[in-house]
């Protein structure tokens, strides 16, 4: 990528042992141990790993000019650009994985079992649907949050 280098390093404790690599200006995050980190942590190491794909995002806009076939064509931005888009596929897959670690951690609700009535009027809390129902009434309570920001 220009002439820059590539270097590894390691940082943080034994709890969280975060390995950094930086290729060309951009720092690429790996943590070993994520599901040790605390919330502040996984809240700020998913700040930072967005912010890092936002930058290497912004420098694949800049090189994309001279990637296309025509008279601007390079084939060391061609090759700048197949760097960067390895770097912003990992930098994307871990901030997937990171989201999902913080997704994990959020409290599940708790459904109750809902009484159902009978056509004699008796109240029970006997299972009575079928899940074709029951998956297009999940999908409407999640689109009812998510509309209500949720």
């Amino acid at each position: 990528m220009g002439g820059n280098g590539a270097y590894s390093m390691s940082f943080g404790n034994e709890r969280t042992k975060i390995s950094a690599k930086a290729v060309g200006g951009f720092i690429t995050l790996k943590a070993k141990n994520i599901s040790q980190l605390s919330d502040n942590e996984l809240s700020e190491l998913i700040a930072k790993t967005r912010h890092e794909k936002d930058l290497v995002g912004e420098q694949m806009v800049e090189v994309a000019r001279y990637v296309v076939p025509g008279p601007n064509y390079s084939d060391a931005k061609r090759d700048e650009w197949d760097s960067l888009q390895d770097m912003h596929d990992e930098l994307r897959g871990f901030l997937s994985v990171l989201i999902d670690e913080q997704l994990s951690r959020e409290p599940q609700p708790v459904r109750k079992a809902r009484k159902f009535v009978n056509s004699y009027g008796e109240a029970t809390r006997r299972h009575v649907t079928t899940q074709t129902y029951e998956a297009s009434q999940r999908r409407q309570e999640r689109e009812i949050a998510r509309r209500l920001g949720r």
